[in-house]
């Protein structure tokens, strides 16, 4: 399902649609976005707001 998503745009989404479901897919999303870091750090900074976790990436 997620290899549909690879950008952070819908990654963005589907945070925003998953609401307090959300730790349920946080591993498979972070995991697609991986395949573009520049997507993974732009999700983990605007998204998620966490600049730790977008510097690990």
């Amino acid at each position: 399902m997620f290899q549909k998503w690879p950008s952070s745009t819908t990654g963005a989404r589907l945070h925003k649609a998953a609401g307090k479901a959300w730790p349920d897919y946080r591993d498979d999303v972070i995991a697609t976005l991986t395949a573009s870091p520049s997507d993974a750090v732009l999700f983990a900074l605007h998204t998620l707001k966490e600049p730790e976790f977008a510097c690990d990436l």
